[in-house]
């Protein structure tokens, strides 16, 4: 009964009185474990209780990888360290030498030497280092005499075959000691040494194995061939090169509407690829080097930049720096609006004034298919120059694709001397205005002295370029509309079908008064203006009052014909600034006369056709099952050179570098 009240006590108590009912009871087992419950005063239900809480392994404290390094250099070292448990290892000391009558070791080691052979021997702070020293300073031999305990002599029935002797070298001299003396000197274990024999025997040579605790790959270490794996799909991505960088950066760029997600998702996709984690590709992608190419922004970057900066500096003198730039970067770019704005206007009223205004287009990739196979292909470049012309509006399409040539200064300038060229003879003052690429419309310096002479009624040309990051243009609704046409074109086969494509664009408004664009095809009629520069004219550095004067930073060009061989210059759109001259005529005597007939210098490009990379030839002639067997010849066709890399004329790197990669080049030139 004083059980069961004891019981009925304790569930009152016990929010779950059950919880000992369902557990399978043990009960004393004999008469010794009772009589000690009742030595103790304990019974049966407080035995029960007590066996159901279970005792938990006391867990180590972690140790950070520091830590453990820290303890393995104190323990090569033989100093005293703490382990994982807690448990506090002394430091090794030098024992005196043992008195031994054979061998006399402690005559051997005094307590100098023997102090002097223990600090040198832990200053080696390896372990490696003590297993080598130990294994060379012992010597095995075979046992030449046995002892006969047993009743019938057996060599079998003796354990011992081998003897082993210790040795030290001592100012030169081998000298043999016990044992004892070896190991006490060192302030080694015999476990040690028995470890070092044990790595001596395994050896022919007797030459000791590294430790290799700790040197075990890890479970989920990727293998080698899931790493090479990784890394060759990601590099059989087509990637470009930067079109003005690519001497100076190693930089390749993948297509903007890829991603890192898209990629992993590829992988995994295809068969005999081991699965991995995305964080696992995104790794392996980061040591590729490889980027993906920035989708066309319609925000200035600078603006952006210095805009977050302004958010976050606090004020002062620093503040006012950058809102004094950001301000004269804002000022600059609305001179250009205007000036072009101003132009308009002057084109409409004075029939003998021209503006031009022109732009590269994005490159169309050709061929255009739809299909997730034409996703990760190299395609071929189309380029289109287009030419607005003012105060009609209509747009003239210069276009050529990648196999004819480039798209850099050469071409850009070959399409608008060809353009200027067809001027009417009541054109007296030309007017052109583009975007701040400077290397593709620096070379159209002596493509103007060149049309000047030629032209029969120009009298002056003036070409200004627009602020960097605002630069819209006329040439923009253009692009706009021939987009608009691509995203409902079925199928782009060859680029004879881009030039049907915007020669059928017709939408008569107020942008397109005429409605039709006209697309010139330049196959072949390219010019090498670059070229001139070395010959009749020359690309100065200074002005005429030997200021140095960097052409990149320059905004309005202006020449006039009744100036031949000079240019003025004017870094701003101000009207009232000092306009800077330079004479791009030759000084020496020789050449001096060369300037006169600058048409008879002009050459056509070198070449007829302009190669494109092995990798990418190939990945058209793999698309060629989805493209009509009547256009097979013009990919067949296609020229190659081994030595050539992909390139994207549409990958811009930031101003500052296109503007140092070409600052470099002109040095070299």
């Amino acid at each position: 009964m004083a059980n069961s009240d004891n019981l009925n006590d304790s569930s009152e108590l016990d929010p779950q009185p059950h919880r000992y009912s369902l557990r399978k009871r043990r009960l004393p087992a004999n008469r010794a474990e009772i009589a000690e419950m009742e030595y103790m005063g304990l019974d049966e239900t407080e035995t029960v209780a007590s066996q159901s809480v279970k005792r938990r392994r006391k867990k180590s404290p972690a140790f950070s990888r520091a830590e453990k390094e820290k303890n393995k250099f104190l323990r090569n070292s033989g100093k005293e360290y703490t382990g994982r448990t807690g448990k506090t290892v002394k430091n090794r000391v030098c024992r005196p030498a043992h008195t031994c009558k054979r061998l006399k070791c402690h005559e051997i080691i005094t307590e100098d030497v023997g102090m002097s052979l223990f600090s040198e021997y832990w200053e080696q702070e390896s372990h490696d280092k003590r297993v080598a020293y130990v294994a060379a300073r012992i010597i095995s031999s075979q046992i030449k005499q046995h002892r006969p305990r047993l009743s019938a002599y057996d060599p079998k029935s003796h354990s011992k075959h081998v003897s082993w002797q210790y040795y030290f070298d001592i100012h030169g001299e081998r000298k043999r000691v016990c044992k004892d003396t070896f190991l006490g000197t060192l302030g080694e274990t015999d476990c040690f040494l028995r470890t070092v024999v044990q790595n001596k025997l395994k050896s022919t040579s007797g030459i000791t194995h590294r430790d290799n605790r700790g040197r075990a790959p890890p479970k989920h270490k990727l293998p080698e061939s899931t790493k090479t794996g990784i890394i060759s799909h990601i590099v059989s991505v087509p990637s470009y090169v930067s079109h003005y960088c690519r001497a100076q950066s190693d930089a390749r760029y993948l297509p903007s509407h890829l991603n890192i997600k898209t990629l992993y998702e590829d992988y995994l996709s295809k068969e005999g690829n081991p699965k991995v984690s995305y964080s696992t590709y995104q790794k392996f992608f980061n040591t590729t080097g490889r980027k993906f190419k920035k989708p066309h922004s319609d925000t200035c970057k600078k603006c952006d930049e210095w805009s977050i900066q302004l958010e976050m500096m606090p004020l002062g003198e620093e503040r006012n720096d950058v809102e004094r730039a950001y301000n004269e970067h804002l000022e600059r770019a609305e001179a250009g609006y205007n000036k072009l704005r101003e132009e308009r206007t002057m084109a409409t009223q004075d029939d003998s004034r021209r503006l031009l205004v022109f732009d590269l287009q994005q490159c169309l990739e050709t061929p255009y298919i739809k299909t997730s196979s034409a996703f990760y292909a190299r395609q071929l470049y189309t380029y289109n120059l287009t030419i607005t012309a003012m105060p009609s509006r209509k747009a003239f399409c210069y276009m050529w694709h990648e196999g004819e040539s480039g798209r850099g200064a050469n071409e850009i300038s070959s399409c608008l001397f060809a353009h200027i060229l067809q001027l009417p003879t009541n054109i007296r003052h030309l007017t052109l205005a583009s975007d701040s690429c400077s290397g593709q419309n620096r070379n159209s310096i002596a493509m103007l002295h060149t049309v000047l002479q030629i032209h029969p009624t120009l009298l002056s040309v003036e070409h200004f370029f627009l602020e960097t990051g605002h630069t819209r243009l006329d040439c923009d609704s253009k692009h706009a509309q021939i987009e608009k046409a691509k995203a409902t074109a079925s199928k782009i086969s060859v680029p004879e079908d881009w030039y049907n494509l915007i020669r059928g664009i017709s939408n008569v408004s107020a942008e397109f008064p005429e409605g039709s664009f006209e697309v010139v095809l330049m196959s072949g009629n390219f010019y090498n203006f670059a070229q001139m520069l070395k010959g009749p004219l020359v690309l100065r550095q200074k002005d005429q009052n030997k200021n140095p004067f960097n052409w990149l930073k320059a905004h309005v060009f202006q020449y006039y014909v009744d100036k031949p061989g000079l240019t003025f210059v004017k870094n701003s759109f101000n009207d009232q600034e000092e306009e800077i001259c330079l004479n791009m005529r030759p000084i020496v005597r020789k050449r001096a006369g060369q300037y006169t007939n600058l048409s008879s210098y002009l050459t056509a490009q070198s070449r007829s056709t302009h190669p494109i990379s092995v990798e990418k030839k190939s990945d058209l002639l793999g698309l060629l099952p989805l493209i009509e067997a009547k256009y097979h010849p013009f990919y067949h066709a296609l020229q190659t050179s081994a030595t050539l890399d992909d390139i994207d004329p549409d990958i811009v790197e930031n101003e500052e570098d296109v503007i140092r990669c070409l600052q470099t080049a002109e040095e070299e030139d």
